[in-house]
């Protein structure tokens, strides 16, 4: 990566200069504009969702009626949702005769 590649990232507002440690020599940060609303929209339904699940009877939903929510904290889709907590664990699936049976992780 050349000079010239590198200041028209920080142009661009992709890569940032690092003066924290500014004694190591030269060091940069990726910069994502805007992310800080997706990871906000992310939490958001993440609480919202497994909350919806924990509400439930016995803290379980069916996935299929998990994707027919809508959840109102957050502009992503659901089923991005669902793989993010089933992801972060605070959820588990479970294989049933009417289809896949989502429940929450008991330590979430």
């Amino acid at each position: 990566m050349t000079e010239k590649d590198i200041d028209l990232l920080v142009q661009q507002s992709l890569l940032q200069r690092d003066s924290s440690l500014s004694s190591l020599g030269q060091r940069f940060v990726f910069s994502l504009p805007g992310a800080g609303h997706v990871v906000k929209s992310l939490l958001a339904g993440r609480r919202e969702l497994v909350s919806i699940i924990k509400r439930k009877k016995y803290g379980q939903m069916l996935q299929s009626k998990i994707q027919q929510l809508k959840l109102k904290s957050s502009h992503l889709s659901i089923g991005w949702h669902l793989k993010d907590v089933i992801g972060s664990g605070a959820v588990h699936v479970e294989g049933t005769t009417v289809g896949p049976l989502v429940r929450a992780a008991k330590n979430t």
